[in-house]
């Protein structure tokens, strides 16, 4: 079934829509970038849908099901997905401002960049969901939440506590004293670490054949100047990666270096002369 055609059928009903879903399972859901906002989908099977870029605003989505849903980039504010199963759904820049989450199931859900101002998670479940550099207000609503770890960056990694389980009410207090926030500071290269880059040309000069340690040597001096002024959290080692990457990502003659690390097999030899936990998140955003 092509999109018109799926479009046309969720715009007839939830219930025509179930029952087809129902009797063709196996059949990919694709309503990406779908105008669906004010819809009342109360019930709607989207499991597994791609519903990239979707218009959801102020859409009823109330008891849904979108379980493994790929909602990158959708439009989901001031919509009500209270009692919704949102097992491991994708929000990576997604819009939830003012949305209602209430008693919704988000384990597993990825947040990554997603806009969270006013959203209320009062008694969801956030086990395992993973929140990186979303935009979150003081007006969020995390009462009552079931939330024994999370992860703070993506790919699993980051998970907090590292072991065992959160205590009742710790993951609102660490969102409230430290908003994970995408600001400017995160990724404007300031003085000091563009002086560490003055100085790249001095120090391969002095270190021809020491691409291993020409590289550590600029990464290390660059964990420690993104890290000034950056207080204690467990989003510390992410920031400071977010930065470090953000500096790093132009520089042709750095990621050479990198580049010839990575085809040598010598990546985990960073990690010896380096032992940040900022590091692993570094080698990881500079792979990509």
């Amino acid at each position: 079934m092509a999109l018109s055609e799926q479009l046309d059928l969720i715009k007839q009903g939830v219930k025509q829509w179930n029952d087809w879903r129902k009797n063709n399972s196996l059949i990919p859901v694709n309503l990406s970038n779908a105008d669906l906002k004010q819809l009342n989908l109360n019930k709607v099977a989207l499991w597994d849908a791609n519903l990239q870029g979707v218009d959801f605003s102020q859409a009823n989505l109330t008891k849904c099901d979108l379980r493994g849903a790929n909602l990158q980039g959708a439009n989901l504010q001031s919509a009500d997905l209270s009692q919704s199963d949102l097992r491991n759904a994708n929000f990576t820049q997604a819009n939830l401002n003012k949305t209602l989450l209430n008693q919704a199931n988000l384990s597993g859900a990825l947040l990554i960049q997603t806009e969270l101002h006013d959203a209320n998670f009062k008694q969801a479940n956030l086990t395992a969901a993973c929140f990186h550099n979303c935009l979150i207000n003081q007006n969020i609503v995390l009462n009552d939440i079931i939330c024994n770890y999370i992860y703070f960056a993506p790919s699993k990694m980051n998970r907090y506590p590292e072991n065992g389980n959160l205590e009742s009410g710790e993951f609102a207090n660490i969102i409230q004293k430290d908003f994970i926030l995408v600001s400017p500071e995160a990724i404007i290269l300031d003085s000091d670490i563009g002086a560490v880059f003055d100085q790249l040309p001095k120090i391969n000069n002095q270190s021809k054949d020491d691409i291993l340690g020409k590289t550590a040597l600029v990464i290390a001096n660059l964990i420690e100047q993104a890290s000034v002024n950056l207080p204690d959290s467990p989003t510390l080692h992410v920031k400071v990666a977010t930065k470090v990457i953000s500096s790093l990502q132009n520089n042709s003659e750095f990621l050479n270096q990198f580049q010839q690390l990575k085809a040598d097999n010598r990546l985990e030899e960073l990690e010896v002369l380096i032992p940040n936990p900022a590091l692993k998140f570094i080698i990881i955003g500079l792979k990509k």
